[in-house]
């Protein structure tokens, strides 16, 4: 199957290229700027994709400038499907990668795809958006939207709070400033979300959204005392009240039941293994 790839360069889509291949698929990665219509369509009409996995966009909620995430996560969505649509191809599915920060932080645990949808951010916003924008295609493209929720791995950007305390231990630093530290989150690992995707690429799904999710939860101390079994170093925490959100949730998990009825893919690796890989200095 000829499988095309948005954001192929991305944290994810670099690893979802290399299952795909290891799966026997030829992948095609994006070149045109999504927000360039024009290349995009003729890119599109000579790729002649018999599959797509939509991963290009803004993730990083601190990002400075907002109306980045709206040019980016809304106009490239539309401009992708509008060109998919205007190609005529014979698709046998098209993924959008949404995130579970569309729930918002009322939530505590649990969520299921047919919970409340409260954003509370312009990146949560713009992304619950592009679902809408998703639905105007889909009497036409067989779209179907992964709502995943917090994963990591080697190779994500220290601007994300999983990356930046590894980087600390592998540093042997002293000392790190974070928020609040007893919020539990899923950290869920990027081999188990691409090898869910994999699996879901070889079936129809259009119109269906799947929480991608482990239903397990962690503290930020959690992981900082799991780094610290594994490197035997450490590391002093210092809380900085900015960097404490207001009202925020003590516990967000998501609800896999839904998934699991249609795939048992995603669960080999657990929250020991993905930090036992990142702190592997062989692997940085």
């Amino acid at each position: 199957m000829r499988i095309l790839i948005t954001g192929i360069k991305g944290f994810t889509g670099r690893y979802l290229e290399s299952k795909l291949i290891e799966c026997g698929h030829e992948v095609i990665g994006l070149q045109s700027d999504l927000m360039d219509a024009f290349s995009l369509n003729r890119e599109i009409k000579k790729v002649q994709p018999d599959s797509v996995v939509h991963l290009a966009g803004l993730s990083f909620v601190a990002h400075s400038n907002k109306k980045d995430f709206y040019n980016i996560n809304i106009i490239g969505t539309y401009n992708l499907l509008n060109s998919l649509d205007s190609a005529s191809l014979d698709l046998k599915n098209v993924l959008i990668a949404s995130s579970s920060n569309v729930y918002g932080g009322e939530h505590k645990h649990h969520i299921r795809e047919e919970d409340a949808l409260n954003p509370a951010n312009d990146y949560a916003v713009s992304k619950l958006s592009s679902e809408y924008v998703s639905k105007l295609f889909m009497d036409r493209l067989p779209i179907f939207i992964t709502r995943p929720f917090n994963y990591t791995g080697v190779g994500q950007s220290i601007d994300f709070l999983i990356p930046k305390i590894i980087r600390h231990f592998l540093e042997k630093k002293p000392q790190i400033t974070l928020g609040n530290t007893n919020i539990h989150r899923e950290f869920n690992d990027v081999r188990n979300v691409v090898d869910i995707y994999s699996d879901l690429l070889m079936k129809p799904f259009s119109g269906k959204i799947f929480n991608i999710c482990t239903e397990e939860t962690h503290s930020i101390t959690d992981v900082i005392n799991m780094c610290e079994k594994i490197t035997e170093h450490k590391l002093e925490v210092k809380i900085d009240a900015k960097l404490c959100r207001n009202n925020e949730a003590i516990k967000i998990a998501g609800n896999g039941q839904y998934l699991r009825n249609y795939t048992q893919s995603g669960g080999v690796f657990n929250l020991n293994d993905t930090l036992l890989w990142m702190l592997n200095k062989n692997n940085i």
